[in-house]
C-alpha cells in the first residue's frame, strides 16, 4: 500500500524529519559495547574462543584479549607464568574483573622461570580493575596496583624476592589478602647467600607513578607475617586507611608510616611472638620521615589498635631534619609488654585514653618529649609510673584478661579484654574522661567512656 500526502502536509512531514535528524545528531551516542565473560584453564588453548567449554590457556595472553568491563574466570590448577598486564580503562559500574572460578583455587608459580626482582605476577595498570582469588608464589614481586581505582582481594602472596603487594595508584584497595615470606632478597643477604641489604614490604601503599604521592588507598582485612622487611606500610602517600589487619613477626617494622599525611591507622592487631621465624621483635608501629623532597608527615591518627610484645615508636628517629610528631592523634590503643617511644620534636599532638601495661619488667616509655600544648597526654592508663605523663593520666592495673594463646597466628582480641568492673576497681572502665577539643572519644565494652582499645576483631573482616 502506498501512502500519499497532500502537498501542504508533505512540507510539514519533511520539516519534522529534518528536525528529528538534527536532534538525533545532537544527542550523545549510547555505547553499544557489551561486557563479556571468558575462561582460562590449564588444558585450554590460546587459539580457542575463551568459552567455558573451549577456554584459553594462559592468563597473560587472556589479559590482553579481554576488553574493558569483561570478566575473566581462571580455573583451578597451577599456571607457570607471570607478567600479567591489565591495561583496561573501565568504569566503576562495569569494572574489568579477573577472578578465580567459583570454588576453585588457581595458583601462579614462577619457580621454573626467571623473573627479575621487579617483575610482578599481576600489574593492574588500567582503571577500575578487580583481581581476586589467586595464590602467587616464587617470583620477583607479587602484585602491582599501578592504575587508579583498582582492587585486589583474597590473594595469597608468598615466597617472592621483593614486595608482596604494592598499591601505587590512587584509590587502590588491598583487602582480605594473606602475605608471608616476602623480601627474600633481604633474607638471602642476612644468611650470606648474596641478596641485598635493601628490603621491601609485605603490603604497602606508596609512590603513585604519576604524581609521586599515592592518594586514598585502603589496606584492610589483611594478614601479614614473616616478611623479611616491613610487614605493612604506607609512605609517600596521603589519606591511606589501614584497618582491621593482623600483622605479626616481621623483620624490619611490623607496621610503618613514613612521609605520609592524613593516614588513619585503626582497629589493627599487631604483635611479636617469642622465637619467631625472623629471629627478632621489631617495632609494632613506627612513625617517621625519610625523604625531604615530599611533604612531612602530619595529620595522622592511630586509633583503637591492640599491640603485644614490642614497641610503638612515634618519631623517636627521623632522617629529615626538624620533622616530628605533628598534628597527630594517638587514642584508645592498648599496648601490652611494649614501650612507647617518643622524640623531642612534637607539634599539636594528642596522646589520650591509651593503656600501656607491662608485666615483664621492661620500661613503659622512653624519650624526652617536652610536655606542653604541643604534646598533650590525657587520660592514659599506665601500669606503673612512666618517665613522662601528665596530671590527667592514671597509674594502676587495667585488669586486662591476658588469657589465651599468644602463639603465631593464634592471638585473639579477647586477650586485651578489660575487666567488666563488677567490683568497681577497674580504672579503665567508667573513668571520667577529659575532653580535648577536636579529639574523638571511643565508647567500648558498655555505655561508659573507657580507656584502651575497643575490641574489634580483625578476623571478622578477614573472613568476609
Amino acid at each position: 500500500m502506498l501512502f500519499k500526502f497532500r502537498k501542504n502536509h508533505f512540507g510539514l512531514f519533511t520539516a519534522i524529519l529534518l528536525l528529528a535528524g538534527t536532534l538525533l545528531g545532537c544527542m550523545p551516542q549510547l555505547s553499544l559495547a557489551t561486557c563479556s565473560t571468558y575462561y582460562v584453564a590449564t588444558n585450554g588453548s590460546d587459539s580457542n574462543p575463551g568459552t567455558l567449554t573451549r577456554p584459553w590457556k594462559t592468563i597473560a595472553t587472556s589479559g590482553y584479549k579481554i576488553k574493558a568491563c569483561d570478566t575473566l574466570y581462571v580455573r583451578g590448577g597451577t599456571y607457570k607464568e607471570y607478567a600479567i598486564n591489565l591495561l583496561q580503562n573501565s568504569t566503576a559500574a562495569n569494572p574489568t574483573r579477573v577472578l578465580a572460578y567459583p570454588g576453585e583455587s588457581p595458583v601462579l608459580d614462577a619457580s621454573t622461570l626467571t623473573p627479575g626482582l621487579y617483575d610482578a605476577f599481576f600489574n593492574l595498570s588500567g582503571q577500575y580493575i578487580v583481581v581476586s582469588g589467586f595464590e602467587v608464589r616464587n617470583g620477583g614481586t607479587g602484585i602491582y596496583l599501578s592504575g587508579n581505582y583498582t582492587t585486589v582481594s583474597n590473594l595469597i602472596v608468598h615466597n617472592v624476592q621483593g614486595i608482596g603487594i604494592l598499591a601505587k595508584g590512587d584509590y587502590s584497595v588491598v583487602q582480605n589478602c594473606t602475605v608471608y615470606q616476602t623480601s627474600l632478597i633481604h633474607y638471602n643477604y642476612l644468611i650470606g647467600n648474596g641478596g641485598s641489604a635493601m628490603w621491601g614490604t609485605g603490603i604497602s601503599a606508596a609512590r603513585n607513578p604519576v604524581t609521586g604521592i599515592t592518594q586514598h588507598a585502603t589496606l584492610t582485612g589483611n594478614t601479614v607475617y614473616n616478611v623479611w622487611g616491613e610487614g605493612l606500610s604506607t609512605y609517600e602517600a596521603s589519606g591511606t586507611i589501614i584497618s582491621n589487619n593482623v600483622v605479626y613477626d616481621n623483620w624490619a617494622e611490623n607496621t610503618y608510616i613514613s612521609d605520609a599525611t592524613n593516614v588513619i591507622f585503626k582497629d589493627n592487631l599487631v604483635y611479636n611472638t617469642n622465637n619467631n621465624v625472623v629471629g627478632k621483635k621489631a617495632n609494632l608501629l613506627s612513625l617517621a620521615d625519610e625523604v625531604s623532597s615530599v611533604p612531612r608527615s602530619t595529620n595522622n591518627a592511630v586509633i583503637n589498635n591492640m599491640f603485644l610484645n614490642g614497641n610503638v615508636d612515634l618519631f623517636s628517629w627521623t632522617l629529615v631534619s626538624g620533622s616530628g610528631l605533628t598534628n597527630a592523634l594517638v587514642s584508645n590503643n592498648t599496648l601490652v609488654n611494649g614501650e612507647l617511644n617518643l622524640g623531642p620534636i612534637n607539634q599539636a599532638s594528642i596522646i589520650q585514653n591509651n593503656i600501656i601495661y607491662r608485666n615483664d619488667g621492661g620500661p613503659l616509655a622512653s624519650g624526652v618529649p617536652a610536655l606542653s600544648s604541643n604534646l598533650q597526654f590525657v587520660d592514659n592508663l599506665w601500669s606503673s609510673t612512666p618517665p613522662f605523663n601528665s596530671a590527667y593520666d592514671l597509674v594502676g592495673d587495667p585488669e586486662l584478661a591476658l588469657s589465651g594463646s599468644t602463639a603465631a597466628g593464634q592471638l585473639a582480641v579477647s586477650y586485651f579484654t578489660v575487666d567488666a568492673d563488677n567490683d568497681g576497681d577497674a580504672p579503665a572502665v567508667g573513668t571520667q574522661i577529659n575532653t580535648i577539643v577536636g579529639s574523638t572519644l571511643i565508647t567500648s565494652q558498655g555505655n561508659n567512656l573507657n580507656i584502651g582499645a575497643y575490641l574489634v576483631d580483625p578476623l571478622q573482616y578477614i573472613a568476609q
